[in-house]
């Protein structure tokens, strides 16, 4: 049997329960107030006109597509629950925002006893309201979601244009504040922390969690609530482009009016400081050994990994397997860590050189210094030159696709490689700029670092020993338990030195060493 009702006797529409529904489209109008209280107010009037004894109001401060409605589904619940009721809304369009609304609303109407009441376009829809009637609320029902299309489709365009223009068309990030013309420009509070944010993370050497805790003791807050950022929120301003002077928008690229906070260099390495962490992350094993495919096998070129025995023993071997799925020769060999470590300790030791011929090669780096210089200014030139060049270019580039002769896809494309071209070559006048101060400090360093080496190693952390050996070595192969690497340019030159000089003592050691007799071979030990 059906719950359809036939349209109620005064006496019937009075003892039903009244509810009043009054809703904001913003969030700014629910702080302004206004809005609300005008339509309440309305409302309360009109059920006091009427007789009508109001059970509950229900009040919506957020959009439909925000909020989802969450007063709205309240009273329809209570309604259905009743069996029906008197629902007081101003106008049609505060009460239905979509196609499901009022899917939602008919349905009610023609399973419960439920009248409609919209005082400011003076009408009442119910069950037993004519034919007319319910067709000129269902026309008022797609205009009200034609408007909203027709705003959100306006909202997009007008959105767009400014992004064409250059102009950041949403809420400024974090670091950047909004204008009064609509514009962003850089927070003077939180402009310079996301600055070093950027900085710290460039230089590899802190982890994502290290640059949330130093955003929090730098004071980087929130704007509206004022609460430390969180992890997540670090994580989203390091991807953002929008503090290069550049942004995305729909898919496409822009080139912004608002002043950069950190250099398409710095946030390109940033970038890419993040991809390689996330690769090694999806490859690495649940536990890190040291020296674990840092190695290479040398019968069947597969890396040589790390298992720990008995919870405390570590060792190494090749990871390698037969076709059969049986470890071959090679993989059952294994060599302790300890052992491995000391080789590694003892190869280092071809870079141990004394006092004397540290000398000597300071005074070389010195000697040398005129001429790198020379060759600094050409490379520099060069440079300049090559870096002016692919910035033009890049204009160019933008302005034709601004007046459309090329499409945006093309742009993207073309102008992504001209930007990683450009980005080299910065980051090479910037180094060429940079050597003339560091030239002397990176040489001595360098032999500082040759001489100190096996003291570094043993005292290194897991990650920094690795990290050292793959500084220091390249071409790293084990062989029945033996360790052997080829040094990186220019240590090589140093352990030839350092043999060429032990060969020289040694021999010089044998001639004062020499003791005349019958015995030609006689020496002093003999």
């Amino acid at each position: 049997m059906s719950r359809r009702a036939t349209h109620a006797s005064p006496m019937q529409a009075q003892a039903k329960k009244v509810f009043i529904y009054a809703r904001v489209s913003s969030k700014e109008q629910e702080r302004e107030g206004y809005s609300i209280d005008a339509q309440l107010n309305l409302l309360r009037e009109y059920a006091a006109r009427e007789g009508f004894e109001v059970a509950k109001e229900y009040v919506e401060a957020e959009t439909a597509k925000k909020a989802g409605r969450v007063a709205f589904n309240k009273m329809i619940a209570r309604v259905r629950k009743l069996g029906g009721g008197t629902i007081l809304v101003e106008k049609s369009d505060r009460l239905l925002r979509n196609l499901k609304d009022w899917v939602t609303i008919e349905d009610l109407i023609d399973e419960f006893d439920v009248d409609l009441h919209f005082p400011k376009e003076g009408g009442v829809i119910s069950s037993a309201s004519n034919s007319a009637a319910k067709f000129m609320f269902r026309i008022r029902c797609v205009m009200n979601r034609q408007f909203v299309d027709n705003l959100s489709e306006e909202t997009s365009k007008g959105m767009r244009t400014k992004a064409e223009q250059g102009i950041y068309p949403s809420f400024a990030p974090l670091g950047y504040v909004n204008t009064p013309d609509k514009r962003i420009e850089i927070d003077p509070e939180r402009g310079h922390i996301i600055k070093q944010l950027f900085d710290l993370y460039a230089t590899g050497n802190y982890a994502l969690t290290e640059i949330a805790k130093e955003a929090r003791t730098l004071g980087l807050t929130y704007r509206k609530s004022g609460a430390p950022v969180t992890k997540s929120s670090v994580s989203s301003l390091l991807r953002s482009r929008l503090y290069t002077g550049w942004f995305e928008w729909n898919g496409e690229l822009y080139q912004g009016t608002h002043a950069p906070i950190v250099s398409l260099g710095v946030w390109e390495k940033v970038q890419r400081i993040r991809r390689d962490r996330y690769n090694f992350r999806t490859r690495r094993t649940k536990r890190m050994f040291p020296y674990a495919r840092l190695l290479k096998c040398a019968h069947c070129g597969r890396a040589i990994v790390g298992e720990m025995k008995k919870k405390k023993h570590i060792y190494y071997h090749c990871s390698g397997y037969s076709r059969d799925g049986k470890k071959p020769a090679c993989a059952r060999k294994y060599v302790t860590q300890a052992a491995l470590e000391q080789q590694f300790i003892d190869l280092l030791g071809q870079l141990s050189i004394d006092k004397d011929i540290f000398k000597q090669m300071r005074n070389a780096l010195k000697a040398s210094h005129s001429d790198v210089k020379r060759e600094r200014e050409k490379m520099i030139h060069k440079h300049q030159i090559e870096s002016d060049q692919l910035q033009k270019r890049i204009d160019a580039m933008y302005i034709d696709k601004i007046d459309g002769i090329i499409s945006n896809d093309y742009f993207l494309r073309v102008s992504a490689h001209l930007r990683d071209k450009l980005i080299i070559a910065s980051d090479e006048i910037k180094a060429l700029w940079n050597t003339e101060s560091s030239y002397m400090e990176l040489g001595i360093g360098l032999l500082e670092l040759a001489r100190n080496s096996q003291t570094l190693l043993v005292h290194q952390t897991d990650i920094g020993k690795r990290n050292l050996l793959k500084l220091l070595l390249s071409n790293r192969v084990l062989s029945d338990g033996k360790v052997s690497a080829d040094f990186r340019k220019p240590l090589d030159l140093l352990a030839q030195a350092k043999i060429a000089v032990d060969s020289a003592t040694t021999e010089k050691e044998r001639n004062e060493n020499w003791l005349p007799g019958p015995d030609s071979n006689q020496r002093h030990g003999g």
